[in-house]
């Protein structure tokens, strides 16, 4: 459904959502470390009062600079530039220390060889063939579990802490403080294999410009793989709470991870890949493509 017509269900029925367990506070890593809210408490501390509105309804980094300028009167690449470097503290404050103690994968012990499985469904060659980039490496944990093989991989982040402690577990590899957005002076037509997991639903997060800059940096005939968060942990149960934060809520619609996928597959198809594929699992939904 549409955001606002679900914002419409939510107020309509707040007791009832309040009473079932499709709510984010079951998971409280999740409840306690609000993108949307470090962003205000550090755009506050630099004096610019900006309230959960203001940052709901400005979902990038271009629309939330033009709030500021217009707000503040200040330059717009001031305000961008401030904008980058909050979110990059954002996100590392959240997940400089993640772990899977506070994820679903914790309790779906077979995640890793359903990343495999889907890996071998679109592509014939092993990792330590390839050229790799990984886009939103976070906290490192995937990086210690799939890519240890990879004789050549790039790391990619906005936030450092994540990078500082891959590159301590895999000093052969290389870092990049950047946005999947914008990937900077990272040459055309370099990487065999793109692989971005669960970064595509970030907050902030631009899924064109993100979707090009993995087309342009891609060679001919290389894959990319994206997967989409599907799934919290409910701590108390041990058990999953299906699908993704509904937009300035603390609830969790079970269909908007496929809404998500959705939105990637067009643009994949929009900036010329081929062969999409999508593979659901029940903490995360995958989608593949191919540059020709």
């Amino acid at each position: 459904y549409p955001d606002e017509l679900q914002y419409n269900i939510l107020r309509q029925n707040m007791q009832f959502f309040y009473a079932s367990p499709q709510k984010i506070e079951y998971s409280p890593f999740y409840a306690e470390n609000r993108i949307s809210n470090t962003v205000i408490k550090y755009m506050k501390a630099k004096g610019y009062n900006l309230s959960k509105n203001d940052v709901n309804t400005h979902k990038s980094k271009e629309s939330l600079a033009l709030l500021i300028t217009k707000k503040y009167a200040i330059e717009y690449l001031d305000a961008y530039n401030m904008v980058e470097s909050i979110l990059s503290d954002a996100f590392d404050k959240k997940y400089g220390s993640y772990n899977y103690l506070v994820d679903a994968r914790c309790i779906d012990q077979g995640w890793k060889e359903k990343f495999k499985s889907f890996y071998r469904k679109v592509l014939d060659r092993p990792m330590s063939m390839l050229r790799v980039i990984n886009i939103g490496v976070g906290s490192g944990q995937e990086a210690k579990e799939l890519f240890l093989e990879c004789s050549d991989i790039m790391f990619v982040d906005i936030a450092q802490s994540g990078l500082k402690k891959v590159k301590r577990s895999l000093p052969n590899s290389r870092i990049k403080v950047a946005g999947a957005d914008d990937l900077g002076d990272i040459p055309n037509d370099s990487y065999d294999l793109y692989i971005s997991l669960r970064t595509y639903n970030s907050s902030f997060f631009d899924i064109p410009k993100a979707v090009l800059e993995a087309y342009r940096i891609l060679k001919a005939n290389a894959v990319i793989i994206i997967s989409v968060a599907n799934g919290f942990l409910y701590r108390e149960h041990n058990c999953i709470i299906p699908g993704l934060i509904i937009p300035g809520t603390y609830f969790i619609d079970i269909y908007r991870g496929f809404g998500t996928v959705n939105i990637i597959r067009k643009e994949m198809k929009k900036a010329g890949f081929k062969n999409v594929q999508v593979f659901p699992t029940n903490t995360e939904i995958y989608i593949s493509a191919t540059k020709f």
